[in-house]
């Protein structure tokens, strides 16, 4: 019941008029409740266009990381190379700055590039961020197989 009762409350919550968001009533779904908030989203925005950006990029990234890191995480974990340890130790080193540092220098090269407000723009810079950790995750699975 633990689990359950945040998304009721969250489902209960969506579910209720414009002036009933201050109600301190604990119940989960009250008695003036509608799909009014819904058909609005529906109807007066371009709810269905974001959710497709996202879906479109969400699965273009997904398959490129795993293509990817897959692929360089089996290299760093199967075959004795040199600078294997300095290509680890740089991979952990990235995930240390923050994601902010990083807005300028890709917009910068986003701009030269002509990617601005595109899709493949973002599956770049989201691949980029996402790289490392995923690297670093897959190797780690990797070094588990005999």
């Amino acid at each position: 019941m633990g689990t359950i009762y945040p998304i009721l409350n969250i489902i209960g919550i969506s579910l209720r008029k414009d002036n009933a968001f201050q109600s301190k009533s604990l119940a989960f779904i009250s008695a003036n409740s509608g799909w009014d908030s819904y058909l609005k989203l529906l109807t007066e925005t371009q709810f269905l266009i974001w959710l497709k950006n996202s879906i479109v990029i969400s699965i273009a990234v997904t398959i490129l990381g795993v293509a990817l890191a897959s692929t360089s995480a089996y290299a760093l974990s199967r075959y004795k190379f040199k600078g294997r340890q300095l290509g680890m130790t740089s991979l952990l080193t990235t995930q240390m700055f923050p994601a902010t540092m990083l807005l300028l220098p890709f917009f910068i090269i986003l701009s030269k590039l002509g990617l601005i407000n595109s899709y493949l723009g973002l599956v770049i810079i989201y691949s980029s961020t996402a790289l490392p950790f995923c690297i670093w995750q897959m190797k780690g699975f990797y070094d588990t197989i005999p």
